[in-house]
C-alpha cells in the first residue's frame, strides 16, 4: 500500500510515492518485505518508475518509508527506511531527483522500536542540507556537524506532525499525542496550547455513589478524572494508554484503571494511589485494548478476558482461569 507522498514543489507532474509492504495479524506481524520502495513519476502519477540505485534491497532493510523534497531545491530527495526491527535504519538522500542515493550519517536516535508508527521527514524550507525527523523523539539533522540533536526536548512523546513557516523557520507548529505545540526559536523552547479540547477519550464512568465524579481512560494520556463534574478540573490518576475505569458501584474507594496490554491497576482508597493487580495474570496473551468488568450482581468479582477467561473474587487482588485456552493456541 502506499504510505507517503511527495511532489516537486513547482513542477506538479513529478511525484514520489513511497509503498510499503506490511501484515498485522492477531498472532504475527510483518513490518518490512521486498515490494516495499519508492516510486518516481514524471507525468502526474499516469507511469511509475521504481528507484534502486544505492537503495536499501534486503526485504528485512524495506519496512515503512517516508519522503521529503527539499523546498529550496526539489533535486535534493530524503527517505527514512524502518527496518524489521522497528528502528529507523537508513536516512537516504539522493541530490539528482532520484537517480542515485547515499546513507547520511545516522546514530542513536532514541526511538523505541515501534518506528513503523511514526517515520516522517521534514526539510527545512531555505536549507536543503537541515531535517527533521518526526519520531517517537523530534531529531534534527545538524549538516555542519554530520549529527542528530534533539529539538523540542521534553514534549510529550509520539511525534506525527510539524509545520515550519516558509517565510520566518524559527516559527515552528508540532503535532504529537499530547497536543499542539508552538515555537518561535526553532524548537529550542516551546508553548503548549492547553486550551483545545482534543484529548481522545477511549472510555468513560461514572461514579454511581457520588455521581459528579466523572473518570475515562484516554489514549496516551492516561487515566483521568474529575471530582466536581466540572470541564476544568480534571486531573491525570493514571498512567499509559487509558483504556477502561471501573468504580465499584457499591463501594467507591476501589477504582479499577487499565492501560496497555492488559495491565490492570486498582485502588482501594478511592483513585489517590493505585498498586498493580495483574501478578497472577503473567503469561496470559492479552490485546492492546484487554475487557474487564464488574459482575453487575456483584461487583467483588471481575472477569477479564485474554486467551482464556479470569475471573477475580476478591476485586482483583487474586485472579484465576475459568476457562480452557479459547484461541487454539
Amino acid at each position: 500500500g502506499a504510505v507517503d507522498l511527495a511532489l516537486h514543489p513547482s513542477d506538479p507532474n513529478t511525484l514520489y510515492a513511497a509503498m510499503w509492504e506490511r501484515i498485522r495479524r492477531p498472532d504475527r506481524r510483518q513490518y518490512t518485505g521486498i515490494t516495499s520502495g519508492i516510486y518516481k513519476s514524471t507525468d502526474g502519477g499516469s507511469n511509475w518508475q521504481v528507484l534502486t540505485n544505492g537503495l536499501p534491497n534486503l526485504a528485512s532493510e524495506k519496512g515503512r518509508i517516508s519522503l521529503a523534497v527539499a523546498p529550496s531545491d526539489p533535486n535534493r530527495i530524503y527517505a527514512g527506511f524502518v527496518n524489521s526491527d522497528g528502528y529507523l535504519a537508513n536516512m537516504m538522500t539522493s541530490g539528482n531527483a532520484g537517480a542515485s542515493w547515499s546513507n547520511l550519517p545516522i546514530t542513536d536516535l532514541g526511538i523505541v522500536t515501534f518506528d513503523w508508527w511514526f517515520n516522517r521527514v521534514v526539510v527545512h524550507p531555505t536549507d536543503p542540507d537541515k531535517l527533521y525527523y518526526v519520531g517517537f523523539k523530534i531529531n534534527e539533522y545538524l549538516p555542519e556537524e554530520q549529527r542528530w540533536t534533539l529539538a523540542f526536548n521534553g514534549v510529550h512523546v509520539d511525534q506525527h506532525s510539524l509545520w515550519i513557516h516558509p517565510d520566518n523557520p524559527d516559527f515552528m507548529l508540532l503535532g504529537n499525542d499530547g497536543g499542539l505545540y508552538m515555537s518561535e526559536d526553532a524548537g529550542q523552547t516551546y508553548t503548549k496550547w492547553e486550551n483545545l479540547p482534543i484529548t481522545q477519550f477511549y472510555t468513560c464512568e461514572v461514579d454511581y455513589q457520588q455521581p459528579e465524579r466523572l473518570y475515562g481512560g484516554t489514549q496516551d494520556n492516561g487515566t483521568n478524572r474529575t471530582l466536581t463534574g466540572a470541564n476544568n478540573d480534571w486531573s491525570r490518576i493514571y498512567g499509559g494508554d487509558g483504556f477502561r475505569v471501573l468504580v465499584d458501584p457499591t463501594d467507591n474507594n476501589y477504582v479499577y484503571a487499565a492501560f496497555q496490554y492488559g495491565n490492570i491497576a486498582r485502588s482501594i482508597d478511592g483513585g489517590a494511589t493505585f498498586s498493580s493487580a495483574t501478578a497472577d495474570l503473567n503469561g496470559s496473551r492479552r490485546n492492546w485494548y484487554t475487557p474487564y468488568v464488574l459482575d453487575p450482581s456483584d461487583p467483588t468479582t471481575l472477569y477479564l478476558g485474554a486467551e482464556r477467561v479470569f475471573r477475580s473474587l476478591d476485586r482483583a487482588a487474586t485472579w484465576q482461569s475459568i476457562s480452557p485456552d479459547l484461541t487454539n493456541g
